[in-house]
């Protein structure tokens, strides 16, 4: 009670529930470097996997990560 809740958005949809690991990939890399927030389901086999991937990506692409950090 009293937590104040603020909705995000994602703008990279990564369809990780239904599809391979290297089929994620694959629809990332071409997105990834215009997208801010990507969606991936922590409750997936492969989901280190392809975080894994994803940062490797974004230091290639000289990407900025950052912490999404609840509002005051």
């Amino acid at each position: 009670a009293g937590q104040r809740v603020q909705p995000i958005g994602w703008d990279l949809r990564t369809f990780d529930t239904s599809r391979s690991a290297g089929h994620v990939m694959r629809h990332i890399r071409h997105r990834l470097p215009a997208s801010t927030i990507i969606l991936l389901h922590d409750t997936l086999p492969s989901t280190m996997e392809i975080t894994r991937a994803i940062l490797v990506q974004c230091r290639e692409h000289g990407i900025r990560l950052v912490k999404l950090t609840p509002a005051p």
